[in-house]
């Protein structure tokens, strides 16, 4: 009996050592794949509406360009907070634009991190830090490589302000809420923060106000009907979300108003309006053709994702007491059916403007706000599946070396991940930067020489699923950048 008492400590130590070993592994293969996507960044410059902002910035000011939501029809005026973040980022010119990715990637990072601290400590759940790292690291690092357009998302100053921006504010937003979770009141800062915070997100795009708003009505729906069963949740979390609720239809109100949408509506969209009932059975078909699709077209990278949360659920000895652990089936399908319908809600939200609006789907560039939904969604019901296989199925080193190893074979598929990003994106990204200084000089130095108008290489950043960049003959994207650079014209007929 001694020498089996000696030899099960001995496999449960081994075991904990190869555990061990396998999370500073995967915390390593996060952050290095984080930092590449954010220095990737140092390669991004000025696209098509990042043009059309700084020149009327340079020329109105900042005021004067928030003004411009009573008028402006180049660019989507009002958008308050998008000009407002555009205008901001125009002092700092490209640096700007180049650090940007990189700052989104760490404070979105490290907002998912505090909502997982703040969740965990309200439930009682004893989640180590370093597994609330790397969930967040792992959840921000297959948002931003499964982004349905990564270039217009994470490298494109416009872009990266309409859609990603305010996800990443959101989820500030949120993991300020969620600190409120034991409180019973709120302090007078939080209760002006909220608002102006949760109008800031909305106000980027419709997208986003939309997902937002969705968001709140959904927190303060669970909040009452804890409330109605006695099981109430602080006092401080309901005003703030009432108030962050009022503040996001705030903004969606103040957008549908702006005088400039009409022309927009009139030369953009020239479809019109879809009835109220016909852009909710729209927004409803759209999500879950992109649920059906994103599955469909990246199972692989899907299916890493599943094991590689469920695993880790599996494999975190500490994360509830045994005693909670449901092994019911039936009580993890009634879960398993509620994450999944609030996900596929959500994302309905995120379509909603477009399918109003434009009667189609939305640009690629919005799809990050879904895709990081959907992770979430899929994420929290592999967490389920983990945490309900532990208490089903015996510990024993067999299930320990098999969760283990697919933490190895995970590893190996995100290393493949950041390699083939390394050779096959940065290439472009260094050619793009290249051609894009060489241009600017170029067109400084014609300007020095008194030229009005002058020909310059052409930039095409679609091979990146970029925008279009510039054309040979006048185009709106010229007329801006023209301006920004105070010339007569700008044309881009020499060769790429």
């Amino acid at each position: 009996m001694s020498e089996y008492r000696i030899n099960v400590r001995l496999i449960t130590q081994k075991y904990t050592l190869f555990i061990r070993t396998a999370g500073i592994l995967l915390s390593i293969v996060l952050a290095a794949g984080l930092v590449y996507f954010g220095y990737l960044g140092n390669f991004t410059r000025y696209w098509q509406d990042d043009w059309c902002y700084d020149a009327d910035i340079q020329r109105l000011g900042l005021i004067g360009t928030l003004k411009g939501y009573t008028y402006i029809t180049t660019y989507a005026s009002n958008r308050l907070s998008l000009t407002f973040f555009s205008g901001l980022f125009h002092y700092l010119g490209t640096f700007g634009a180049r650090i940007l990715p990189a700052l989104i990637i760490i404070c979105w990072t490290i907002f998912t991190y505090l909502i997982l601290s703040h969740l965990s400590e309200y439930a009682g759940i004893n989640l180590a830090r370093s597994m609330r790292m790397i969930l967040s690291m792992a959840l921000i690092f297959f948002t931003v490589y499964l982004a349905p357009n990564r270039f217009q998302s994470i490298y494109w100053r416009t872009g990266i302000f309409t859609y990603t921006l305010p996800s990443v504010l959101g989820t500030g937003l949120l993991a300020l809420l969620s600190s409120q979770l034991k409180q019973s009141s709120a302090n007078l800062c939080l209760r002006i923060i909220t608002p102006l915070l949760a109008f800031m997100v909305a106000a980027f795009s419709e997208a986003a106000g939309a997902t937002l708003t969705s968001i709140f009505i959904l927190i303060t729906a669970a909040e009452l009907y804890y409330k109605l069963r006695k099981r109430t949740w602080s006092r401080a979390v309901l005003s703030l979300s009432l108030e962050a609720l009022g503040a996001a239809l705030l903004a969606l109100v103040v957008m549908a108003l702006s005088p400039a949408n009409q022309a927009r509506q009139i030369d953009a969209y020239p479809r019109g309006y879809a009835t109220p009932l016909h852009a909710l059975a729209l927004s409803f078909r759209f999500a879950w053709d992109f649920i059906f699709q994103s599955l469909r077209g990246l199972p692989l990278p899907n299916t890493v994702w599943i094991i590689l949360i469920g695993t880790l659920a599996f494999l975190t000895a500490s994360v509830v007491n045994e005693s909670s652990i449901s092994n019911k089936f039936t009580t993890l399908l009634k879960r398993l059916i509620l994450v999944l319908g609030l996900t596929y809600v959500l994302i309905a939200a995120m379509h909603a403007p477009s399918a109003w609006i434009e009667q189609s789907t939305p640009a690629d560039r919005t799809y990050i706000i879904a895709r990081f939904i959907l992770l979430i969604g899929s994420g929290a019901a592999a967490w389920m599946i983990g945490v309900w296989l532990r208490a089903t199925l015996p510990r024993t080193f067999l299930t320990a070396s098999v969760s283990s190893l697919a933490i190895f074979l995970c590893m190996a598929y995100l290393s493949r991940a950041v390699w083939i990003t390394y050779t096959d994106s940065q290439p472009r990204f260094e050619k793009i930067a290249a051609v894009w200084d060489e241009r600017d000089q170029a067109i400084r130095q014609a300007k020095m020489q008194g030229a009005r108008v002058v020909e310059v290489r052409a930039i095409d950043s679609q091979y990146l699923g970029g925008v279009l960049e510039l054309y040979p003959t006048p185009n709106w994207v010229n007329l801006c950048a023209a301006d920004y650079y105070e010339m007569d014209a700008i044309l881009a007929t020499q060769p790429w």
